[in-house]
């Protein structure tokens, strides 16, 4: 019992510490971007507040991927993304049935990271989504 009651004191601080981390409500809302070297596209993740008291938000997602800079399209593949999805815990899950993909969605203090598993089979050549964007 005596090591039970230890590990409550660990864990339960933690864990509220990890929902207090997470700007819900309308914070979470905005632009996000993975800026790229001039002259390419950057990736975007765009928030909106849907019912910020159940912390469920609409967003679209845009990832590119071009071979050479400024490019006006014809050499360029993209992914696009786009749903609803509710954050708990400053983390966020989208799945896509069409193309079986997974989408988990981490948010820290201005920045959230992407990752997917899955077929995604609506991601383009070369473009990938994952990684970390940062808030505009």
């Amino acid at each position: 019992m005596k090591y039970l009651l230890f590990i409550s004191f660990i864990v339960y601080p933690c864990l509220s510490w990890s929902e207090e981390s997470c700007d819900f409500g309308k914070k979470l809302s905005g632009s996000y971007v993975i800026e790229k070297a001039e002259g390419y596209l950057p990736n975007q993740v765009d928030l909106v507040s849907k019912n910020s008291k159940n912390s469920i938000y609409k967003f679209e997602l845009d990832a590119y991927w071009s071979s050479r800079p400024y490019d006006d399209g014809s050499f360029t593949s993209q992914a696009y993304y786009g749903g609803n999805f509710k954050v708990k815990r400053c983390i966020a899950k989208y799945y896509s049935s069409e193309d079986d993909c997974n989408l988990t969605f981490v948010f820290d203090k201005n920045t959230v990271t992407i990752s997917h598993y899955g077929m995604c089979g609506y991601i383009g050549h070369n473009v990938t989504l994952d990684g970390v964007y940062v808030k505009k």
